[in-house]
């Protein structure tokens, strides 16, 4: 019996044409060799390139692979981290003695990689992700408990009210008058026409002022005003940059109402959240009206922009130009009062301990600063100046980025195989 073998792949890059292990390819068939091209996705190509850029990191980063990836996981989710320059000082708590002095130019890279804390999820998708499950991690200790807060706060009343904005304009929508789906995130009921009417007719513009189709979850349509023209765009932006103002009066009104019937009940005040007092006056728009519908054309988000630069050019309004890439909106989305529960800065602080004080890398490996940080009686104190923003290089960006993504895979898979473990615990424990 003959066994034949196909094109074998060299375990490294070379022109070693003998058949056998390590050979890069099988007998000659007379046609050359395949060159090698980033393009192509052949076995060969791919391992080529892959050994390549192997190489070219072992030589730019004299650490090795593991230490520098091991260096830079806090930041490796980030698609923009802050580099930083400087040195780390340990100081005895007691005496005020410098214990010890680490410069960052010993470190992979010379700096310090510190994730860039961007919110948006178009800018960094990484550090979006942190700041949604601290948000979520907030919510629910002021709620059940944990994190520092007592479990005793179940007791306590907790109501959803949700505030509608008024309206500028008609929009295209997906009303829907009874849900029978379980889930109304991803909605299959049947919806009701748009905006249906039995005298339709035409706004000034000469455009419908109905619209009979009954949209699908996610139709770009959901949301764009029927008649970009007859939208009041510069009253949306105005609303949306004195919402905090908005906010804060219907705070006032409503702590006003909770204040008489606690005192009729004997019981303490009670206090609603606010944005840790900080608050902007807004003087009523002194412009003509339609002034932002001078624009004659674009999207409905680029009406909404060029309003926000439109009103900013008068006294009380420059704020709107800060905030245009938020349609005037300078706020966040969450808010909270001092005592319902702690704040993101604990969540960061204990985060920045478990590091200290754990492995932090994919593979477990050492921290550099591990051998003080068990000792209460040391402080470590940073001094550092801006170094740039940003991945020295694409592969930089690719490893960390690449090595961050598969840890929080495996963190997922083990959350779903608890959670499943639980739920079939729950299942087994009701059929008993």
């Amino acid at each position: 019996m003959t066994l034949t073998t196909g094109p074998m792949l060299a375990l490294a890059p070379g022109t070693r044409t003998a058949p056998g292990t390590g050979a890069n390819t099988g007998p000659r068939t007379g046609r050359s060799r395949h060159p090698y091209r980033k393009s192509c996705t052949c076995p060969a190509c791919v391992l080529h390139f892959q050994l390549t850029d192997e190489r070219v990191f072992a030589a730019q980063h004299w650490a090795g692979y593991d230490a520098w990836l091991d260096h830079v996981w806090p930041a490796a989710a980030c698609t923009g981290p802050i580099r930083l320059r400087g040195d780390i000082r340990h100081i005895d708590a007691t005496t005020g003695e410098l214990l010890r002095t680490i410069p960052t130019i010993g470190m992979p890279d010379g700096v310090i990689y510190k994730p860039c804390g961007n919110r948006r999820t178009t800018v960094c998708p990484g550090c979006a992700e942190t700041y949604r499950r601290d948000a979520y991690q907030l919510i629910c200790a002021g709620l059940i408990g944990g994190k520092g807060i007592t479990p005793a706060v179940t007791t306590h009343a907790a109501v959803f009210v949700t505030f509608t904005a008024p309206s500028f304009g008609l929009v295209h929508s997906r009303p829907v008058r009874q849900h029978t789906c379980p889930d109304k995130a991803h909605c299959t009921c049947r919806p009701q026409p748009c905006h249906a009417r039995r005298d339709p007719g035409r706004c000034p513009h000469g455009r419908h002022d109905t619209c009979f189709t009954r949209h699908r979850p996610g139709d770009p349509q959901l949301g764009q005003p029927l008649c970009p023209d007859c939208y009041d765009h510069a009253a949306h932006v105005v609303w949306n940059n004195s919402a905090s103002e908005l906010w804060r009066r219907t705070k006032q009104a409503i702590e006003r109402r909770l204040g008489q019937l606690a005192r009729r009940r004997g019981v303490p005040p009670i206090r609603v959240p606010t944005r840790d007092g900080k608050y902007r006056l807004v003087d009523p728009v002194r412009v003509a009206h339609g002034k932002a519908a001078e624009y004659p054309g674009g999207t409905h988000p680029e009406r909404l922009i060029h309003a926000c630069w439109t009103l900013g050019e008068h006294p009380g309004y420059a704020s709107l130009r800060r905030w245009a890439h938020m349609l005037g909106f300078g706020g966040h989305f969450l808010t909270k009062a001092r005592r319902y529960s702690l704040r993101l800065a604990d969540l960061r602080q204990a985060r920045i301990r478990y590091r200290r004080h754990q492995d932090t890398g994919p593979d477990h490996g050492p921290i550099r600063t591990a051998d003080h940080t068990d000792q209460e009686t040391i402080l470590i104190i940073g001094t550092f100046t801006y170094a740039g923003t940003g991945w020295k290089t694409s592969g930089d960006a690719l490893l960390a980025n690449t090595a961050a993504d598969q840890a929080r895979k495996r963190r997922q898979a083990g959350r779903d195989q608890l959670a499943d473990e639980y739920s079939r615990a729950s299942t087994g424990r009701q059929a008993a």
